[in-house]
């Protein structure tokens, strides 16, 4: 997520925090550096969405499914 690294493997569960909202599966990520501000990036992410299908956004509409009470 942004300000930070964190690592998802394929399959996980996120939950997109922008309209249409929901559960995704995480496929995978890419960095992504703003043209005109090269000292900015952030991660893309790339999941299966169940009304949207497969969607592609930044990493901050998206928070992780927490397992065993962590």
């Amino acid at each position: 997520m942004a300000g930070g690294t964190v690592v998802h493997d394929s399959g996980d569960l996120l939950w997109l925090n922008r309209h249409p909202g929901g559960w995704c599966l995480f496929l995978e990520s890419e960095e992504h550096v703003v043209a005109d501000l090269a000292e900015v990036a952030y991660e893309r992410y790339t999941v299966v969405h169940p009304t949207d299908g497969v969607i592609t956004a930044a990493d901050w509409y998206f928070t992780p499914c927490k397992e065993n009470g962590e």
